[in-house]
Order: C-alpha cells, then structure tokens, then sequence
C-alpha cells in the first residue's frame, strides 16, 4: 500500500478550509471527523493514498464543483516538410 502523498494532505485540508470544517489545532474538528467515517481513521497522515483519493473525491463532492472538462487536443493543418496530425497530438500531449 502507498503511502499518502503530501500534495493530497494539502489537498484535503484546502478543500476542507474552503467548505470551512478546518479547525486549526483542534484534531476533533469536522474534517476528522468525515475522515474518521469515510476511513475509519483519524489522522489525516494516516490514510493510505487509495483512501486520500476515496477522501478528496467526497470532498469534491460537497464543493458540489464539477471538475473542468477536458480540452480537446489542438488540431493544426498538415503542412509539406511539417509534423503530420499525429506526430502533433503526441507533441500536444
């Protein structure tokens, strides 16, 4: 099992700043809380990463924001001596 990365502990406290159950210095605050009954767990730095993402996608949930629809790949016309359309998706990618 991996380990929870760091990005995603700033990650969950972000979003649990912005729907505003973060409490600072209180580790029984609403965030823990969900934590605790999402993982079973109460400490943040304990999840595993599987159970951070499962955490962070709750969390996104109550933002109640979508997540930004993906962009389609910048299509350019094919020129004599230039990359083909598939060498420019890859490029894009």
């Amino acid at each position: 099992m991996a380990a929870i990365a760091a990005q995603q502990i700033r990650k969950i406290y972000a979003i649990g700043s912005a729907l505003g159950i973060v409490e600072r210095g209180n580790a029984g605050d609403s965030l823990h809380d969900l934590v605790a009954s999402i993982t079973g767990k109460s400490s943040v730095k304990a999840l595993t990463y599987a159970e951070a993402q499962t955490v962070i996608r709750d969390l996104e949930k109550r933002q109640g924001g979508a997540p930004p629809p993906r962009r389609r790949p910048k299509e350019h016309a094919e020129r004599p001596g230039g990359a083909t359309a598939t060498q420019q998706r890859k490029a894009w990618d």
